[in-house]
């Protein structure tokens, strides 16, 4: 999976037509989303997807 910085994940978010304030409130969920700790039932899904997808 590619890892966003924080200004990429902005840049998407206003490419998509929202806001400066959206785009921001919406790439900083995103990012730590992204950069959370994930459970073992969670990743145990994801490679589930990545599997049969």
């Amino acid at each position: 999976m590619k890892d966003w910085t924080i200004e990429q994940l902005h840049d998407l978010w206003r490419g998509r037509g929202y806001t400066k304030k959206e785009a921001q409130a919406k790439a900083e969920k995103d990012f730590k989303e992204m950069h959370r700790k994930k459970s073992e039932a969670e990743r145990h899904q994801i490679m589930q997807e990545m599997l049969y997808n």
